[in-house]
């Protein structure tokens, strides 16, 4: 006969049927009362990426039997939506989308009436924010012992009310927006140079490479590509609207218009075509500026 091997769960540990519960982290009176109480925890998975939505609620239906997935959302606004509908207890929420991010969804609610785990590839800034905070946080690639941990805080504050303040939320997402606001460095091939981001115009993909347009016509080629930018400066202030193209639409968009396709005008006045597998994306997020 083949060995049932164990299951681990936020809520212990499954042999077969049988649940086990962790004396060492909560006492089997109080978890029994957890987990018959007449509902999971409604979960709701935000990701602009369907892998990684796919990818969580896998490891979530596995490995956390506390908790049930009940709704995906690829964006804030499919996100907003889903919320009123379904009220869930627990949203985790990607923080890197196109268009409104984490913190927009998060910002356009009325009330909040669920916790919140992020996942985020976010620069180290905000990891460590995320430490310091009350807030909880995976990773990606999110880790199974990680994902438990937020899991069981999770449980914890919802099936005990213990939750902490709005205002911490915001002050939290407030201190990475600051961060996020101020400088970078630029590697070229004499070294780094240091920039803030009201003087980053655009930049531009030349193959391997990236042209940072600056303010007052100076120009600085790095040796690293536009993926890296996109990745290091984040979709708060800038924003890909082509392959080619990373804009700053908070400092330097001047206007768009829907001509060949959509057309974006620079401070610099420069004119930069809008992808259209972009265009629906870029929309959005210009409408929350």
């Amino acid at each position: 006969m083949t060995p049932r091997l164990p299951l681990v769960g936020a809520c212990g540990v499954f042999i077969g049927w049988q649940l086990v519960i962790h004396p060492q982290k909560i006492t089997l009176n109080e978890r029994t009362r957890m987990i018959s109480a007449a509902k999971r925890l409604r979960a709701l998975i935000v990701d602009d990426e369907s892998h990684a939505r796919e990818n969580l609620k896998m490891l979530i239906d596995d490995f956390c039997p506390t908790v049930e997935v009940v709704a995906l959302a690829a964006s804030a606004r499919e996100a907003e939506t889903l919320v009123d509908e379904l009220d869930p207890d627990l949203v985790f929420l990607d923080i890197m989308m196109p268009g409104k991010n984490g913190f927009g969804f998060l910002n356009a609610l009325d009330q909040r009436g669920f916790e919140v785990i992020f996942t985020t590839a976010h620069g180290e800034h905000a990891l460590s924010a995320f430490r310091e905070g009350a807030v909880h946080y995976l990773e990606k690639p999110i880790n199974v012992d990680d994902l438990l941990e937020a899991v069981q805080r999770a449980e914890r504050l919802v099936l005990r009310d213990d939750k902490p303040a709005d205002d911490e939320l915001s002050r939290l997402i407030a201190q990475i927006h600051a961060k996020d606001s101020g400088r970078t460095s630029i590697a070229t091939g004499d070294g780094l140079i240091f920039v803030n981001y009201d003087e980053i115009i655009h930049l531009e993909a030349q193959d391997q490479y990236t042209m940072v347009y600056l303010t007052e016509g100076r120009k600085l080629l790095s040796s690293r590509n536009i993926k890296y930018f996109e990745d290091k400066l984040g979709d708060r202030v800038f924003f890909r609207i082509h392959r080619s193209f990373l804009i700053n639409v908070i400092h330097h968009l001047k206007a768009f218009h829907r001509t060949d396709g959509g057309v974006v005008v620079m401070s610099s006045g420069v004119e930069i075509p809008i992808s259209r597998r972009k265009l629906s994306a870029f929309m959005e997020r210009i409408q929350s500026l």
